[in-house]
């Protein structure tokens, strides 16, 4: 027995320190440890760096934004359509430009998005690091512009009045609808929606920031 002890550490001595430590029994708190790492290894979440999402944005780009834009002009043709109709009711005498404040404010909230994610598309398939990462940052301030365009209908609204703008005995062609008072709704509903979406995304980063200290 002595003789095979021997022999025993005299492999793991030539063997070096690892042999030495695979000898030492390990402790429980050692083998759970060992398995919860062993876990997080097998459960973390694979990273995507820029030239993966970047490969992933141009594969099939020009059919991304063609299924963007035509799902984009399904959804809001008719809000384009009434606020050209209704900008058609503005009189000469208004304040502000109105008729063309509700013509470029529908067009935006319809073209805003699919514009922001064809931008996105083309920068992949042109593989441009620099503009596929710029067009990331842009389309995530998306809310912001939308704020700003509704920071001015506020605007344009508050310095325009009913008897200047609309007159409603006249005969009105497309549709009988003052465009104050249509402005005024799509800005409150477009409030409303920002706000709370402006929460979700205060919501979603607070999360991420407590869960990636954790």
């Amino acid at each position: 027995a002595a003789g095979g002890g021997a022999e025993t550490g005299g492999g793991c001595a030539s063997i070096g320190p690892a042999c030495t430590a695979s000898l030492v029994p390990m402790t429980d708190a050692q083998v759970v440890g060992a398995d919860c790492e062993q876990g997080d290894e097998e459960t973390a979440p694979p990273r995507t760096d820029t030239s993966l999402r970047m490969e992933d944005a141009g594969k099939g780009a020009l059919q991304k934004a063609m299924i963007v834009w035509c799902s984009s002009a399904c959804c809001g043709w008719w809000i384009i359509l009434i606020f050209f109709f209704v900008a058609a009711n503005v009189l000469d005498s208004c304040e502000e430009r109105l008729g063309a404040f509700l013509q470029i404010y529908s067009l935006v909230c319809v073209a805003l998005t699919p514009l922001m994610q064809t931008l996105l598309f083309c920068s992949g398939l042109a593989e441009v690091k620099i503009l596929f990462k710029l067009a990331e940052r842009i389309h995530t301030v998306t809310i912001l512009l939308e704020l700003a365009l509704v920071v001015a209908g506020w605007v344009v609204w508050s310095k325009t009045t009913d008897d200047a703008c609309y007159d409603p005995n006249a005969d009105h062609a497309n549709a009988d609808i003052n465009p104050r008072t249509l402005l005024y709704v799509w800005l409150i509903i477009a409030t409303v929606l920002i706000s709370l979406g402006s929460c979700c995304l205060c919501g979603l980063y607070c999360s991420a920031g407590v869960l990636s200290e954790t």
